[in-house]
């Protein structure tokens, strides 16, 4: 799994790649507040080809998992990590386990 940090190279790279956000990092240093929007890039040959027909609901889904796990809504999360985990060829597993851990925690 690769994360960059700029738009303009992930605009690039999604037309090989499938690119997925992560939310957003918000970093304060000398008073100067910067928010970056981290995105994921997914190599199309490591999914397997049996997903690729699904790859839309897939990404779709994952978008609304993080735009759920901004809002700290858990429940949806919850339900969507059991769909999620193991698309992607397992790669964005770590972030949905961080995911549930969260949700643990906040019970």
């Amino acid at each position: 799994m690769n994360v960059i940090f700029d738009k303009e190279v992930a605009a690039e790279l999604a037309q090989k790649y499938t690119v997925l956000p992560l939310p957003p990092i918000t970093q304060t240093e000398d008073n100067k507040t910067v928010t970056v929007q981290p995105q994921v890039i997914i190599d199309m040959e490591k999914v397997p080809l049996q997903e690729i027909s699904s790859l839309d609901q897939w990404v779709d889904l994952h978008k609304q998992l993080v735009e759920n796990h901004i809002k700290k809504d858990y429940n949806f999360c919850e339900q969507a990590v059991e769909h999620l985990m193991g698309k992607f060829k397992g790669e964005l597993d770590s972030y949905y386990k961080h995911i549930l851990a969260e949700a643990r925690i906040s019970e």
